[in-house]
Order: structure tokens, then sequence, then C-alpha cells
């Protein structure tokens, strides 16, 4: 319908997208009802809205929807008029990835079940069941694709999305920023209603997805696969006890359980048997082969290995009047295992070689050659000629981006473009003349930059608004004149209400009836609109909260059908992480603990040898542990956290910008230089990977960001490490006791022009406690005497 379109538009969702189409829809579907005299009308409308948005989306005939094969849209019409929709064995065009120039295309697709259930006898006039989407078999076969050939059309047609993404998110925040106060309650308080209410109707069930990557390219003497598979993942709406339950309506809490099942991320080596390369379906069922799940355990190199989590969720519609958290999210984590072998670190640089190669060869894809290799003449005459064309290219575009006429035709383009967009703001909407000069504007922009089609509607956008707030200052004044001080001047005045900050909000083109009718169906009170004023700035908004049990890291030598080496592995265990955020004060606070870490010399303690003493190579320092020995026990719910971190922004009891807290328990570090070198043998990176210095800047330039401070409230304690250095005769323990730092902040209070040079300074108290070294001689070559 036009309102809900209207209300849309007005909450920053492009509606111009068929697939947005679809889905915006779809979710209306679960909370909107009919206006109360013309319901059959509104039902028959959005009926057929939907179906023609389906069509669109799916359909295999021409664009925009060219995404499906063998795919009859006439069985979807009485589906959705029976409010279940039910689409088998769909598959993917293989062109889907083709005009994004990305560096892979798509080999195959595939989704087996597609389910959609709308209650549409109680979704009126207020929901009492949900929409259920259901999904199954999802698989997607990916190969790389870095050698594509130039595309002039579709380079062209990605630079003008973006250049018009661009502007549109412009332009949006252009209007958020100036909107009235007023207006932005009403906006936020109905988004918040908006988003909760889809929430709270809408039940998500995925099962069995799986995306696979093939790729013989990018190191050809070893071949390698990676995917990511899910077993399941659901979202369902609870009661209280996050027990599974649909209450309807619109509660003011809305609690939601999510959890995902078997999730796991694979990296295969040397594997010389490919699945994009089958014919007919038979791949299908290979895909669902390899997906893991309670029963299915398939032989994979692990990167991630299965991981099972679950979700709380807790959405307060009522805000700080509720006191709880507008958002709470609570994640628990059984166990987190990251795993990494040495073939698999050779492929991934090798991959990482190869779309870094993609990256750089796309400024001057247009001039290279495709498809002739540089072994024969021809092949070396065309390669030369590329290298030639590419550096001269590049020197004339230097040397014209200072030349007088390139200079003087920009200008010429600035003081026209900022002409035609004047005029076209000023236009009438929908007139003839806006639409002409709307496509002026797009033929210009074709050759202009994102930047400068920003700054130039900036400028204009500012003058424009400083010319009406003359017009207004002067009109008041006028008005002031000619309407001072009589005794009915109360009579002609105006006021501006809530109601009248709404239609300015929302547009003329809605009824009242129609806009009172979808308020109500998603609990919005246009006249109550606290749950948007957040008035202290101790009022924790967002809260997530994420638990994980155990967290583990390995380094591997060989693969999983051979004999695989431990390297080193590297445990925490009962790692706890929440994140709470105070909108009023634009403040965040960080808290992580977590209760142990040990690291441990997996190719030492394995070794068929007595002397496994120092196979330990950090861990906490504890009293009855046997130095450099691994704990036989695992119960270690009594000893205190081994660290706890405290990272907070414009803290309430604190003067400072942020601050932060840690505390850390003694660690003892045994040194050897027998692991180090194997971990430095592990990391080593070829030489022939040289384009990897890419990545190398990157880190720096974020290195480089890192060091940027503000006034910062230091508080350290933390319990120095004790170094082991052991060797076949005697052991040296360093001991570096208990170093505590913490910061001296200035009261600004107290500066003056006297003593303004102490204010410039962040000061922090520094003390090293019992430093101690130790030489100990070893008995039998197994323990310490």
């Amino acid at each position: 319908s036009s309102s809900v379109r209207l209300l849309l538009h007005l909450q920053f969702i492009d509606y111009s997208s068929s697939v947005n189409r679809l889905l915006i829809d779809l979710l209306f579907c679960s909370f909107t009802r009919p206006s109360c005299g013309q319901p059959i009308v509104h039902f028959a409308s959005l009926v057929g809205q939907l179906m023609l948005n389906f069509r669109l989306v799916l359909w295999c005939g021409p664009p925009p929807g060219p995404y499906l094969e063998g795919f009859d849209a006439n069985q979807l019409d009485v589906g959705v008029l029976k409010g279940q929709i039910v689409l088998n064995k769909l598959k993917l065009r293989d062109t889907i990835l083709s005009d994004l120039g990305l560096p892979v295309r798509l080999c195959k697709g595939y989704i087996g079940t597609l389910k959609l259930n709308i209650p549409w006898k109680h979704l009126f006039p207020t929901p009492s069941k949900p929409v259920v989407v259901e999904i199954r078999d999802v698989f997607i076969v990916l190969g790389p694709n870095l050698n594509q050939p130039y595309n002039e059309q579709a380079v062209s047609k990605r630079a003008r999305s973006a250049k018009d993404s661009a502007v549109v998110t412009w332009e949006e925040d252009w209007r958020q920023a100036h909107l009235s106060d007023e207006e932005k309650k009403v906006n936020a308080s109905f988004k918040e209603k908006l988003v909760a209410s889809i929430i709270n109707n809408l039940q998500i069930s995925i099962h069995t997805l799986h995306i696979r990557y093939e790729d013989d390219v990018s190191y050809p003497d070893h071949p390698f696969v990676a995917g990511v598979t899910i077993h399941s993942i659901q979202a369902r709406t609870t009661d209280e006890q996050f027990r599974p339950a649909f209450t309807g309506g619109m509660p003011t809490i809305v609690y939601k359980l999510a959890s995902l099942e078997y999730m796991s991320i694979y990296f295969n080596t040397d594997v010389s048997e490919h699945v994009s390369k089958d014919r007919g379906d038979a791949w299908v069922t290979q895909m669902t082969s390899l997906v893991n799940g309670p029963e299915a355990h398939p032989a994979h190199q692990f990167l991630l290995a299965p991981v099972s989590m679950m979700m709380k969720l807790k959405i307060n519609s009522k805000g700080e009047a509720n006191i709880v958290p507008k958002m709470d999210a609570d994640i628990a984590v059984e166990k987190f295992q990251l795993e990494l072998d040495q073939d698999q670190y050779s492929s991934l640089l090798f991959l990482a070689d190869g779309l870094s190669r993609f990256s750089r060869q796309s400024v001057h894809r247009h001039l290279r050659p495709h498809n002739i290799r540089p072994t024969t003449l021809r092949g070396v005459q065309a390669w030369w000629k590329y290298c030639i064309s590419a550096v001269h290219e590049d020197v004339q575009e230097r040397n014209r981006q200072w030349s007088w006429a390139r200079m003087s035709n920009r200008r010429k383009t600035r003081i026209k473009y900022k002409k035609l967009y004047r005029e076209m703001c000023t236009a009438k909407k929908d007139s003839k003349s806006k639409i002409k000069l709307q496509e002026e504007l797009n033929s210009m922009e074709d050759d202009m930059s994102i930047d400068d089609i920003i700054s130039y509607r900036t400028a204009i956008r500012q003058a424009l608004l400083a010319e009406k707030k003359a017009l207004e200052r002067h009109r008041k004044a006028e008005n002031d004149k000619h309407q001072s001080g009589g005794w009915f001047s109360w009579l002609t005045g105006h006021k501006d209400t809530e109601t009248d900050a709404l239609s300015k909000a929302f547009g003329g083109a809605m009824s009242e009836r129609e806009r009172q009718d979808i308020y109500e169906a998603i609990g919005f009170n246009e006249h109550d609109l606290s749950n948007v004023e957040v008035h202290s700035p101790s009022y924790v908004a967002l809260k997530m909260k994420l638990c994980l049990k155990k967290v583990g890291i390995c380094l591997r030598q060989g693969q999983v059908s051979m004999d695989r080496d431990d390297i080193i592995s590297l445990d925490l265990d009962s790692l706890s992480l929440t994140l709470k955020h105070r909108p009023a004060a634009d403040a965040i606070r960080v808290d992580l603990d977590i209760s142990r870490v040990i690291a441990v010399d997996e190719f030492l303690r394995a070794q068929s040898i007595d002397d496994q003493t120092f196979c330990c190579l950090l861990r906490p320092r504890r009293a009855g542990h046997v130095l450099g020995q691994k704990d036989s026990t695992t119960n270690f719910a009594s000893e205190s956290p081994f660290l706890k971190l405290l990272f907070e922004t414009k803290p309430m009891d604190s003067s400072a910008d942020s601050r932060v807290v840690l505390h850390l328990e003694p660690l003892e570090v045994v040194y050897l230089p027998s692991s180090f070198r194997r971990i430095t043998e592990f990391i080593a990176v070829p030489n022939e990977l040289s384009s990897l210095n890419d990545v190398a800047a990157a880190a720096a330039a974020t290195a480089g960001y890192l060091q940027e401070q503000t006034t910062a409230s230091l508080m350290y304690a933390v319990g120095a490490p004790t170094v082991v250095i052991p060797s076949d005769d005697i052991v040296m323990v360093i001991d570096l006791g208990m170093l505590s730092v913490c910061s001296n902040l200035q009261d600004p209070s107290k500066l003056s022009v006297n003593n303004l040079e102490e204010g410039m300074y962040d000061r922090f108290d520094i003390r090293l406690d019992h430093l101690q070294a130790l030489i100990l001689k070893r008995e039998d070559g197994s323990d310490m005497a």
C-alpha cells in the first residue's frame, strides 16, 4: 500500500530494489493490518504486491531478477493466496556474480527447500501467529576468477552504482542532520517499534548451509578447497523463561532465542577432486555429506572446529522508563577451537597473494592481454605493449592532473553542476523540468568523482539553508512588527504540536485512519515518546555478554590424512566479554575476564623421552605447581581470574576521557630456543610472495592510527612474569616481581597561567617490587635442586 511505502521510505529503507521490496512486504505482513473501512482492498493490494515482488526477484525471465533456473512463477500465485509458499530444488544461475568484478565466480548454486508460512487470518487486526520462514539445503560452490577479461560496460555500471549509493547515503545523512528535535524523536521511536515488531513476529529456521570455494589456480602445485558449513540456525520468539512461545500483539519486552549448531570452517589442502566438476545432481549429495552434524563427522582440515552457540535476546520497547536496557544479548559458547597446519598456512599465503595481485591489476585491466601467454613471440609483444602502455598511462594521468586544460574544465564543470543542482532543488516535485535537470546531472556525474559530487551538493544545500533561515527571520520580523502587543494577538498565534511535526515527518499522502491503524499494530504512540528520551547519562541502552567456556589455538604440521605433529597449543579457560553502551553520554564499557591461560610445546611433550619438565611454556604461577610441567587437574573454578581488564570511555566517576584497569596474575614463562625456532619456521613467508608487503603496509597504518592518545586514567596491577631459562645442567629463574602503573590526573580547576605547563603532560606512577634472579642446579636432568 502507499501508506506502507511512505513509512518505509522515511525509515531509511531503499524500496527501489526488487529484493528489498520483497523482504519488506514479507516483514510487514507480520504486523500491519488493513484500514477499518477497506480491509478487502488492502488485503488484495498486499497479496498482489507480494506476488509481483516474488516474480521480480525469482523469475528466470528478463531482468531485474534473472537469478534462478527452471522456476515456474505461475505456481506462486496460488501459494501466496493460501498463505503457504513452497519452492523446491531451486538452482542459481552461474551469472549472478559475473558483473560485480569479484575475484570469484559462482560455479554451482542450489536451494533445496524454501518455505514461507503467512497465516493471513491470524495477522489482522492483531497478529496472533508468526510468519515462519524455513530454508533447507543451501549449497554454493565458488571458484577463482582472477584472470577475468575487461568488461567496460560492467565497470561503468559498477562505478555509476557506487556514485548513486554514495549520493543516496549523503542525502539521507543530510536530511537526518537537519531534522527538528521533534521529528528526530518521532522517527527514532517509530523505528524502534518497527524493529521490535519485526523481530517478535518473524520466526526463521535454516538447515544445512554449505558454502565452498575450490581453487586450483592460486597454488597450482597444491590445489585446495575452503568452506563454511552450518548444520542449523534458528531464531524463535519465547516467553520470559526463554521457552518457545508466541503471545501475539506487541509486548513490552520481546524475548528471542537464537541458536547456531555445528558451524565450522575448513581448509583442505592437496585436494584433487572438486565438486564443481561433477555433472548432474550428484554434487548436491556430496555437499550434504561434507556438512558436520550430530551424527556426521566428515574428515576436514579445520580452521575452526565445529562450534555451537546460543543467544538469548531481550528487546525493551519502553526504553529508560522500563529501567532495563533497550537491547540485552547473552551469547554462550561451549568451545571455540582454532587450528592451523603448515600446509594451510602456505596455501592461505598464496591465496592472499593472488587476491593482492588481482586488486593491483584492476587499475590497468583494460590494457591487460587476455588468454595470451608470454611464451610465444606474439605473447611477448602483447605483454611488452601492456607494460609500456600502463606506465605511459600513469605518467599521462599525473601530468594531466596539473594541466591548465583540466583545471579550466573542472572549474566550468563545477559552476555548471552547482547551477543545475540549485535549480533542481528549487524545482517543483515530479515536474518535467526537474526530471530533465536530473538527467543532465546524471550525465555530468559520469565523469566526476564521488568527492566532487558530494562537495558541490553540500555547498548548494548549505547556501539554500542559509537563504531559508534568512527568509524566515525576515518574515518573523515582519509578523512581529504587524502583530505586536495586541490584546487578541494570542488568537492569531500558531502552535507547533506533535501532530504537526508527525504529519510533516510522514507526509500528507497518508490518511489519519491509515496512520493510526499502523501505529496500533506495532504499539507506537505518537504522544508518548519517552522511550527515546534518554535523560540519564548512567542509563545503559545496550548490553551484550559473550561467554566462552574454552578457547583453543593450535599450530600443527601435517594433514588430517597423515600423522599430524602438533607444534604448540594455547588454551584459554572461561573467557567472558561484556559490552555496555550509554547513549546519553556517548560512552562504552568493555569488561574482559579470563580464568586461565596455558601454552604447551606439544612437540616436546610428545617426545618419547623422560625429560618433559619444560613443555609448559606459559601459564599462571600458582602455589603447588611444578615448574615447567603441565598440571594434571582441570578444575580451576576456585582460582581467581588470571586476567581482568576494564576499558571505559567517559566514566561516570572520573574526569578522564577514558579509563583502563588491568589486573594480571603472575605468569610463568619458559624460554626454549627450540620452541621459538619451530614457531619462526612455521610462519616464514616464501620469497616469491613479495606482494604481501601490502598487508604489512596496512598493518603499519593501523598501528599509526592507534598511537593517537587522549587523557587516560590508567591503573595496571600486573604480577610480572617469572622467566625460566633451562639448560642441560642449570636453570636460570628471573622473577620480575610486581609491576604497578597508575595515572596521576591533573585537576583542571587548579591550573593557572603560572602552572599551565604542568597540565600539558600525562603523569604516571610506576612501581616495580620484589625483583630477583636465581640460578638452580638440575639433578638427573629432570628436576631442580
